[in-house]
């Protein structure tokens, strides 16, 4: 009798356990730290947009995942397929990612337009948040770009070493501040610099209190 109940008894033990394992991952996996709604898309300067529809630059998540090697950000835009309605802007396009880690500010920009995808890493000081003004300086690092239309996602990936001379992402370190942006830009890719330059105007942004600890499980894979 006491085998009987022993043997049960340790089933019980080993059922609890199965059955807490799933919901404790799913807790401590970071995903959609940033979130927006759908559908509001605007263009023209801060004192006369209007609305439009776009849906690349419909931002509706955002995210950063760090491990060992890599620190990648993403953002979840409403479709990446290009849109066959004519009254609808059609790039030139810029998302961003911002966050701050260990006192330095990091953006993240990706670029589609002429000359194809461009994507770069910066340090930025930002100047008025209630206008989005920041200024942008480096050493630049160039980032990998993946512009996927199936997960309708963007995502800006670079070696976690190639940080180091902005200031570094440390695993354990905290990162805040996170904000998503998407543009339209106005001028092309120059020859003398070789990517894209010139001005932009705010198509949606995304902000969140969230925060990430560099090195912690994400929906989003580092690197890819």
């Amino acid at each position: 009798m006491r085998t009987t109940i022993a043997v049960v008894a340790g089933a019980l033990i080993a059922g609890g356990f199965a059955a807490s394992s799933p919901a404790d991952a799913k807790a401590q996996l970071s995903c959609h730290l940033v979130r927006d709604a759908a559908n509001d898309t605007h263009i023209g300067t801060p004192q006369a947009a209007v609305p439009s529809d776009e849906p690349a630059l419909d931002i509706l998540a955002a995210d950063v995942a760090v491990d060992r090697r890599w620190v990648t950000v993403a953002v979840d835009v409403r479709s990446l397929e290009q849109s066959s309605n004519p009254a609808v802007v059609e790039g030139p396009w810029r998302w961003s990612v911002r966050f701050t880690a260990a006192g330095t500010t990091y953006i993240f920009h990706a670029r589609l337009g002429q000359g194809g995808v461009f994507g770069e890493v910066l340090r930025t000081t930002v100047l008025d948040d209630s206008t989005d003004s920041s200024m942008d300086f480096g050493p630049m690092v160039r980032s990998t770009v993946h512009l996927d239309q199936q997960r309708r996602q963007v995502r800006m990936t670079v070696p976690r070493k190639a940080l180091d001379p902005l200031g570094g992402v440390a695993l354990g370190e905290r990162l805040t501040g996170l904000h998503a942006y998407s543009w339209h830009e106005h001028t092309s890719y120059t020859e003398y610099f070789n990517q894209p330059g010139g001005e932009y105007d705010l198509a949606d942004k995304a902000t969140s209190t969230a925060s990430y600890v560099a090195g912690a499980a994400s929906c989003v894979k580092p690197g890819s």
